[in-house]
């Protein structure tokens, strides 16, 4: 998606020097949530339903090397996702412009996050 939150994303990839070629971007619901052309957010019975496709995923990265949950909705998966993999697990905060329009210290603490998963790629790799 072209929009503020995937350009976040992308730059702080950059800044940490991690290639996208080297990352998976996975909604922890991974399909359309809303009617009739309207997002809604995710809600529990969401996080649910979407459990199997955690699990298929997860089963299906071979070189998984670290999971970054970012954000609340996607750190409440991180028990099941301890389930399907001893990977390190890094939780930081969403990168959605809404988050550092609030919050604009948060923008630094991803940066510092997204550094300790390059450094975890960086051990794994070689």
């Amino acid at each position: 998606n072209p929009d503020p939150t995937a350009r976040n994303l992308c730059g702080f990839l950059a800044d940490a020097h991690i290639p996208r070629s080297a990352t998976l971007i996975w909604n922890v619901v991974p399909y359309y949530v809303g009617e009739a052309g309207k997002v809604r957010a995710v809600n529990k019975l969401d996080l649910q339903r979407s459990q199997p496709f955690l699990e298929e995923l997860i089963g299906l990265l071979l070189n998984l090397m670290v999971v970054v949950p970012m954000g609340k909705k996607a750190q409440q998966k991180a028990k099941l996702i301890r389930a399907y993999t001893d990977k390190p697990i890094i939780f930081t905060h969403h990168p959605s412009a809404r988050v550092f329009n609030v919050w604009p210290k948060k923008r630094a603490e991803v940066n510092e996050a997204m550094k300790a998963v390059a450094k975890l790629i960086t051990q794994n790799a070689g």
